[in-house]
C-alpha cells in the first residue's frame, strides 16, 4: 500500500470515502426497509387470513340447541355401541348394520336410541340384533330396553 499520498490526493480520497459512506451505505438500508415493509404487510394479511378461518359462524340459540342435542345423542349412541361390545360373547365379530334415533318425548327431554348389528352368538353362529335404549338429555342417562 502507498502510504506516500499528496494532500490532494488524500483529500480526494476523503472526499471519495465520504460519498461512499454517504450514498453507497443508502441502497442497502433502502432496500433492508423495503424488506421489512413487506415481511410486515405479507404478515398482516396473513394473520387476517387466520382469523377468517379461525372464526366459527354465529349459531342461532336454535341451531346452538339443535347442534348441542345431535351432539348428545351421538355421544348416546356411541355409549350404547360400546355396551354392546362388552356384553357380546365375541366383541370381535361386532359389524354395525344400523343406527339411529327417534325423539320419544319432548316434554321430558327423551330420545329413543336403536342400534341393529350383526355378530356371533354362543354358538358361533352370525346372527342379528337390535337394541333399543331411552337417552334422558337433562339427566344425560342412557336406559337399555331389555327385549
Amino acid at each position: 500500500m502507498n502510504t506516500n499520498l499528496s494532500p490532494e490526493q488524500l483529500e480526494k480520497r476523503k472526499s471519495t470515502n465520504s460519498k461512499i459512506l454517504k450514498y453507497g451505505c443508502l441502497p442497502i438500508f433502502i432496500f433492508l426497509a423495503v424488506i421489512v415493509i413487506i415481511g410486515s404487510i405479507y404478515d398482516s394479511n396473513k394473520t387476517n387470513k387466520e382469523k377468517e378461518q379461525i372464526e366459527t359462524p354465529k349459531l342461532s340459540k336454535k341451531d346452538s340447541i339443535k347442534l348441542v342435542r345431535d351432539t348428545k345423542i351421538t355421544m348416546a349412541l356411541d355409549l350404547l355401541e360400546n355396551s354392546i361390545k362388552e356384553n357380546m360373547n365375541d366383541p370381535e365379530s361386532y359389524e354395525l348394520v344400523n343406527k339411529g334415533y327417534d325423539i320419544k318425548d319432548s316434554a321430558n327431554n327423551e330420545v329413543h336410541i336403536q342400534i341393529k348389528f350383526r355378530g356371533k352368538n354362543a354358538f358361533g353362529a352370525k346372527v342379528i340384533n337390535v337394541v333399543d335404549g331411552v337417552y334422558n338429555f337433562k339427566t344425560d342417562n342412557l336406559k337399555v330396553i331389555p327385549q
